[in-house]
């Protein structure tokens, strides 16, 4: 849960690389074994990385070793990205660590779609383990990303059916 003092070696960034150290967190967690991360971004630190409500902190890394290392309950973990499909009408974006993905409040602040590297309006709703995002116009072969909680601040919007939100992505499509 500690990580380095940043200020240190970048000085007062106000966030400005918390998407790339997030990203860097989430590549160790996948590559070394037994190592595995939580999404505290609901709990509204703005400007610091280390969570001021430690007692969310606590509970969800107690949860996530019922999970993963006593094996107690399933889907402790934050839901990570494993699959994603684009067709004409709409992007499909499917996680792990989950059965029932739910939206809490308006996820347009966390979740951002760009399509030729233009924003664009879209509408969302999920589905299962899936996120489906509608694009308010055709979708051609154009590249299209999309990016939930990529930036230095945002609040947690889409959560797993034990209140675990899913970690921050960016996918290419």
């Amino acid at each position: 849960m500690q990580i380095a003092p940043f200020y240190h070696w970048f000085g007062a960034f106000y966030g400005t690389y918390f998407p790339d150290i997030r990203a860097k967190q989430q590549l160790v967690a996948e590559r070394l074994p037994k190592v595995y991360m939580t999404n505290v971004m609901d709990t509204g630190m703005k400007y610091d990385i280390h969570p001021k409500k430690k007692q969310i902190a606590g509970q969800r890394f107690a949860i996530l070793a019922f999970d993963k290392v006593y094996s107690w309950r399933k889907h402790c973990a934050a839901p990570l990205v494993i699959d994603h499909r684009r067709n004409t009408e709409n992007l499909e974006i499917s996680f792990s660590e989950t059965n029932l993905l739910s939206l809490h409040d308006a996820i347009e602040e966390s979740l951002t779609v760009t399509v030729a590297g233009k924003n664009v309006r879209f509408n969302v709703e999920t589905c299962e383990n899936r996120l489906i995002i509608t694009i308010n116009e055709r979708l051609t072969n154009a590249p299209v990303t999309v990016k939930y909680q990529w930036t230095p601040y945002s609040e947690a919007k889409l959560f797993n059916e034990n209140g675990i939100p899913v970690s921050p992505f960016e996918v290419n499509l």
